[in-house]
């Protein structure tokens, strides 16, 4: 329940401090329902057993935590019907942390350092240490860019390892040549398998941001779109700026 009384949503945890009310009869508890007293008598006297003796509950009920494993944690839930140690704090939260957002973000976050590597030519990253990018304003096939980026000396055409440094290329990309519509990456796929998309670097980063509907059946290479950071494929015969990587 709220400091008001109202019973919460079953999808909402109890805020932080939302017992205080409970505990010092702070808010409405004028309006409590017997329910609502009912717990704030078992709050008070549960918190004044833990002062007394470490333990917040007057019976066995209350358990130390032993899990090791996040996703198992134990927790002590207060409820007038009978108070009870349960296992899971906080599973969902674990989930969405390691499992669900470095698909998106990328395998790790960026190791960020106060000093980087300046590169000769180009622009040097500020998320991923001693990488240079190289943007071409003049247009190419993927493989004429790739060769360029190869003879040059710049690389290979970049593959893009997070998030972070999606961003942070996008921003160097559509500052240095505004007229881009997209610039090609590093990605292609060698076969009509549309899952087997490779680097041309063989970086083996997982990390992708296509567009939604991407990728599509038939083109094989992919474009960074200027307009928001998205992938999309594109025929690799079509021109298109593009973006090289090398190491500082």
């Amino acid at each position: 329940m709220n400091n008001d009384g109202n019973p919460l949503p079953n999808y909402a945890p109890a805020p932080h401090g939302c017992e205080d009310p409970y505990l010092f009869g702070w808010g409405s508890s004028g309006n409590w329902t017997p329910d609502s007293q009912k717990l704030a008598t078992l709050i008070q006297n549960n918190w004044v057993n833990f002062a007394k003796t470490g333990k917040p509950s007057m019976d066995n009920s209350w358990q130390p935590s032993t899990s090791t494993d996040f996703s198992a944690i134990e927790y002590f839930e207060y409820n007038i019907t009978g108070s009870q140690t349960k296992t899971g704090y906080r599973a969902v939260d674990e989930k969405v942390w390691n499992q669900l957002i470095p698909p998106v973000l990328g395998d790790y976050p960026p190791n960020l350092v106060d000093s980087y590597p300046v590169c000769s030519n180009g622009y040097t990253s500020k998320v991923k240490n001693s990488t240079c990018y190289e943007a071409f304003g003049t247009q190419a096939s993927w493989n004429d860019a790739q060769n360029n980026c190869v003879q040059n000396s710049y690389g290979s055409l970049v593959s893009i390892t997070s998030a972070f440094e999606n961003s942070d290329l996008l921003s160097y990309a559509k500052s240095t040549f505004p007229s881009c519509t997209g610039f090609y990456i590093g990605l292609f796929r060698g076969n009509s398998n549309i899952q087997d998309w490779t680097w041309v670097n063989y970086d083996p980063t997982s990390y992708r941001n296509w567009r939604s509907g991407s990728p599509s059946q038939n083109p094989y290479c992919t474009v960074l779109n200027a307009n928001d950071g998205t992938w999309t494929t594109q025929d690799c015969t079509q021109t298109q700026c593009y973006i090289c990587g090398h190491g500082v």
